[in-house]
């Protein structure tokens, strides 16, 4: 039993160094490490018994334990090196350290005291319920974890580019709600988090690391006055409970002129006296520097609220909840004086609650509303809408919607003014529990209304929307760029004679809820993960743009299987035609020897010259330079 408890002590307390994320999620090879110390204390265990001696010595305990835990982390560190990326660069060192440590101690304190005594009963519990309320304490976020900003270099390969992704992690506190949005800010961007934190950030000269500025307001979100309202209505219902992180921000907008900068922002509003809530546009004006200082006496002024005032759902087939999810907000200027505003129905569609909003010329919900700057009166600009979370006009003034259908149906639209979008009376997605929609009278088509550009089956969970128009990017000019939250990727359409030719997912393995295009034509995302995202094309010169030209049959992993072409991973040094799972030419097989820097720097230049009857099909690369970027990135990263 105490060796048991020590066992699970070593695993649970040096992971909680890779908290939050509970224990059975963690990588394969970040589990393996911490728990390979747990098996050096069984290790050690066993060779101490072997010994036969029922009260080892101090120096025989202090030999093994130091022995065989020396070896164990001289072997994990060895395998870290040896082969590069199998354990994160960032893996911290401490977690390593506290195994270490934690199984020496353990090993000392079980056989320099009885073991069956209480005390090492007490302290072997004591640490295994330590690891065990840890875990827990992150799990349910009781523990607050300090997290250091990051910068990571990663790179996709699309259809016509070789794509640098650089993340930065952690650069601002973790926001309570997802939510929020990007827009540009004098040479910089101001962000807004669901919560309504406010920053403006920029990437500092050099590229690598962004200056981020907590700006002293926030967006006059009232989640408080929200909470206990809806907690007062829902203690009538049989689950006294309410999402309240629904109750967000949804995005923000900055317009300046001459030294004038109006920040908009739409957001939920709970309206305690009415016991109701809207999505509030609210706008603050001031200088730059009057929005910077803290002393400032600038208020929020509520420029436009939708009506009527929603009352929280407390019945339904869907139960009791707060719709705040399907709230869009997305906001578009149409001009210095007009506002376009995305707003979703919030579940009020006729099956999860018997209104049907969308459809309800006299409601703001389910609709593009026009809104005037000056006045704050708006009108209906489109209607038929669920939850239109992008809202984003191109260079030739046409407007672009994307929104969330149920299951199923997520929709690319090109707005036009009076347009009846369809829903909830049309849609190509289907209700959750079902494999129909209720109110469509011809599942799976969307007839008598506009129809979508684009439909997403089955639903990716479309955020935002954005145009190229960027000299950085000439092969994709006009092309539009969708998010997704769900399938963590940019769909790139192309727009050609009035409709969508394709649309091309290229993976960035985060939810996005926000994207816009940067002054210097660079991809920027803001993401649910609380990273900035900056993507534009790999340099030409950059192994990770020219080893594109060889992905296409190579694989690039250690334990890629070799159909097409033999892996690339660990070729410097490796003899020549060794790899078992993949035949050879018998061209290949007499070359012999192994692949030196030299030997692939030729080949790479003329295969058939060097190589005479090889099966690679491929005219070589005559750019000596290209060719030493290349191999240096075969050498030391192909495998990672």
């Amino acid at each position: 039993m105490i060796h048991a408890l020590i066992v699970g002590a070593l695993i649970l307390v040096p992971s909680l160094w890779l908290a939050p994320p509970p224990l059975w999620r963690l990588a394969p090879p970040q589990l393996a490490a911490i728990a390979a110390f747990a098996v050096a204390y069984l290790a050690a265990v066993f060779i101490l018994r072997a010994s036969g001696e029922l009260r080892p010595r101090l120096s025989r305990v202090i030999f093994i334990g130091t022995a065989v835990f020396s070896a164990c982390f001289t072997l994990v560190i060895l395998l870290m090196w040896v082969v590069p990326g199998i354990v994160p660069p960032d893996f911290p060192r401490a977690a390593l350290a506290t195994s270490l440590l934690g199984g020496l101690a353990a090993f000392g304190l079980v056989h320099l005291a009885r073991p069956g005594s209480p005390v090492t009963l007490a302290i072997a519990s004591i640490a295994m319920l330590a690891g065990v309320a840890g875990h827990a304490a992150y799990r349910m976020q009781w523990l607050p974890r300090p997290v250091v900003p990051s910068r990571t270099v990663t790179h996709v390969d699309s259809s016509l580019y070789q794509l640098k992704i650089t993340a930065y992690a952690n650069g601002l506190p973790r926001p309570s709600r997802n939510g929020g949005g990007i827009s540009r800010w004098g040479s910089g961007y101001l962000l807004a988090t669901g919560d309504g934190e406010l920053y403006l950030f920029h990437e500092n000269e050099a590229h690598d690391s962004l200056v981020i500025d907590r700006l002293p307001r926030t967006v006059p979100l009232n989640v408080a006055e929200f909470k206990a309202g809806a907690h007062e209505i829902f203690s009538r219902s049989p689950r006294n409970y309410v999402e309240s992180s629904r109750f967000r921000v949804a995005d923000v907008l900055v317009q300046e002129k001459g030294d004038v900068v109006r920040l908009l922002a739409s957001h939920h509003f709970w309206h305690s006296d009415r016991k109701c809530f809207v999505m509030r546009v609210s706008a603050l004006e001031g200088t730059r520097q009057q929005l910077l200082d803290a002393g400032t006496s600038l208020e929020w002024r509520t420029l436009y609220e939708t009506s009527p005032c929603l009352a929280l759902n407390t019945e339904g087939p869907r139960g009791v909840r707060f719709e705040g999810l399907e709230n869009g907000g997305r906001m578009a200027a149409l001009s210095e004086n007009e506002l376009l505003l995305s707003v979703g129905d919030h579940g009020f569609d006729g099956v999860n609650r018997p209104e049907i909003l969308a459809q309800d010329t006299t409601s703001s919900y389910g609709k593009v509303m026009r809104v005037s700057l000056d006045t704050g009166d708006a009108r209906v600009f489109s209607l038929g809408h669920r939850n239109p979370q992008g809202l984003f006009i191109d260079a030739n003034g046409s407007i672009w919607e994307t929104e969330h259908g149920p299951r199923g149906g997520d929709e690319l639209n090109l707005i036009r003014e009076s347009g009846n979008y369809g829903w909830p009376i049309v849609s190509y997605g289907t209700e959750y529990s079902r494999h129909s929609w209720p109110l469509n009278a011809a599942q799976g088509r969307h007839t008598s209304f506009e129809r979508p550009m684009l439909a997403f089956v089955p639903s990716v969970a479309v955020s935002s929307l954005t145009s190229v128009a960027s000299e950085r990017f000439p092969l994709w000019q006009g092309d539009l760029l969708v998010a997704s939250l769900r399938a963590g990727a940019i769909w790139r359409v192309r727009i050609a004679e009035g409709r969508a030719i394709f649309a091309e997912p290229i993976l960035v393995s985060r939810p996005i809820r926000d994207i816009v295009m940067s002054r210097s034509g660079r991809v920027i995302l803001w993401t649910d993960t609380n990273e900035l995202l900056f993507i534009e094309p790999a340099s030409s010169q950059s192994g990770d743009a020219l080893i594109a030209q060889c992905t296409g049959c190579h694989g690039t992993d250690v334990w890629e299987a070799s159909f097409v072409a033999p892996s690339l991973a660990e070729v410097v040094g490796r003899p020549v035609a060794s790899k078992r799972d993949f035949v050879y030419s018998d061209a290949m097989k007499s070359f012999g020897g192994r692949w030196t820097r030299k030997r692939l720097d030729a080949f790479l230049a003329d295969p058939q010259a060097v190589v005479p009857g090889t099966k690679m099909q491929f005219e070589g690369i005559k750019d000596a330079a290209q060719r030493a970027h290349l191999v240096d990135y075969l050498e030391r990263g192909a495998s990672e």
